[in-house]
């Protein structure tokens, strides 16, 4: 991974350094748009050298592994599409009933989502191939990996949802200035959504890796009608503040739906620890945004995450080696390599 992280920050080194000197040399859009495709290609020829220290690749075609996997991969294909769909047709809906002006006010506080939406995806493609390899071999150990996925998703959620109801307006400011300040509003709601996302992101994953993608792509599939019916019944009257309430309430169902699912064909109930602990750091947290609420927003941003994460620590619901694994590789050595 130090590998792929030094290759990505190369790449990115690249991007920056090439969107500058089209900016000085004033070269045009058309290079500012190639800086991301030279990205990919420094980044992706760095790795690939790198990998070829492992595995020396050649060029086979197999076309009968390769209908067997379309065939299995289609129905996740399907869902991808349809999630795709329904995570942009609000904005598309309020630019054709509204007009452009409730879209910009929607995508300010939207940006925040899509720019963190990211980060549970990754971490359950992390933990997916474990997951995968203990499902059906390993139950204690699939559920192990599980639990510890759903905790860490719910430490990492309650501060994000707590600092947003508080510092909607420092980051709306911070991302699109003073002209955007009705966003405020809308990122309090749409933080809910975030929410959402994370844990449907984790039993998502579950439902993959128990080979139900068929039940999953018709679980998105009811997610998108609901998205649409419902933001063409009300984005007309309420505009982006009913757009960001379907939002929420369509990440909801796919939780719901996905949850049931899991719970009803894998047998799997997350357990869920330290809830009191996570609970009195939530306290301290809001506590503290409300005491120091007149100032800086990066002290509130920064003070507020660290004295969550203090009284975490201090309630055990994390542990100093938990802390020390994420500093270290012992925590990863741990686990044998998949074959």
């Amino acid at each position: 991974m130090d590998k792929v992280a030094i290759s990505e920050l190369i790449g990115k080194v690249v991007q920056v350094a090439v969107v500058v000197a089209a900016v000085k040399l004033n070269l045009g859009f058309d290079w500012i748009m190639s800086s991301l495709l030279l990205y990919m290609i420094v980044t992706f020829f760095i790795v690939f050298v790198w990998s070829r220290k492992y595995i020396r690749f050649k060029m086979h075609f197999d076309f009968g592994y390769w209908k067997e996997f379309l065939k299995e991969s289609l129905p996740m294909g399907i869902a991808t599409i349809i999630a795709f769909l329904y995570f942009k047709m609000d904005t598309i809906l309020l630019s054709v009933m509204r007009g452009s002006g409730d879209v910009g006010i929607y995508n300010a506080a939207y940006k925040v989502l899509e720019n963190i939406t990211f980060f549970p995806a990754m971490v359950v493609g992390l933990v997916l191939p474990l997951m995968s390899a203990n499902i059906f071999t390993d139950r204690k150990n699939f559920e192990d990996i599980s639990n510890k996925t759903f905790k860490f998703f719910i430490i990492l959620v309650v501060p994000i949802v707590i600092g947003t109801l508080f510092l909607s307006e420092g980051i709306i400011n911070l991302i699109g200035g003073a002209g955007f300040a009705e966003s405020a509003s809308v990122l309090r709601i749409i933080v809910f959504s975030l929410a959402f996302i994370f844990f449907g992101n984790f039993f998502n994953t579950i439902l993959i890796v128990g080979n139900l993608q068929k039940k999953l792509m018709l679980v998105l599939g009811l997610a998108a009608i609901i998205n649409i019916v419902a933001n063409v019944i009300f984005i007309p009257k309420f505009s982006y503040v009913a757009a960001a309430y379907v939002s929420v309430v369509t990440e909801m169902a796919v939780v719901v739906l996905t949850a049931y699912l899991v719970v009803r064909k894998i047998k799997y109930v997350p357990k869920i620890e330290k809830i009191p602990g996570i609970i009195m750091g939530a306290l301290f947290m809001a506590a503290f945004l409300l005491v120091f609420k007149g100032f800086n927003f990066f002290f509130l941003a920064l003070g507020s995450a660290a004295t969550y994460f203090l009284f975490l620590w201090a309630f055990k619901v994390i542990k100093t080696s938990e802390i020390m694994s994420l500093i270290s590789k012992k925590g990863v050595e741990e686990y044998e390599p998949i074959p």
